[in-house]
This record gives C-alpha cells, structure tokens and sequence, in this order.
C-alpha cells in the first residue's frame, strides 16, 4: 500500500510542478487515472490513506478518489 501511495505522491509532484517536461506530466495524470480503475475496495483503501495524509493535495486527490466509486 505504501509504494502506491509513493507513485500517487510522486505523479502528483510532477503535476503540480511547472519545471516538468509536459511529457512527464502527461504520464504521471495517467498513474493517477490508472489508480481509479483498480477496483473499489483498493481505491477505497488509497483514498483513506490519502485523506489522512497532512498535505493538501494529497488529501484532494482522496477525496477525488472516494468521489470517482461513488459516481
């Protein structure tokens, strides 16, 4: 469970940083949507273990997890 939340963490550091070759951040937005089609229960688990995290966009991105299974 920890290294998926390290890869999310990672990409979402590629994404949010302006010094980043488009490229990459292109690829670190798809580490991001792959990890929304696992199945429910694993989202479920990353979202959580996302929220409880102290930074902001770590626990933006849960919450945008748990909104994806509810849609």
């Amino acid at each position: 469970m920890e290294d998926r939340l390290n890869v999310i963490g990672n990409a979402l550091e590629a994404i949010y940083n302006t010094t980043v070759s488009n490229e990459r951040r292109a690829a670190a937005s798809q580490v991001i949507e792959s990890a929304k089609e696992l199945s429910p229960a694993d989202v479920e688990q990353i979202a959580y273990a996302l929220i409880s995290k102290k930074d902001l966009i770590l626990a933006r991105t849960g919450w945008n997890f748990l909104e994806h299974i509810i849609k």
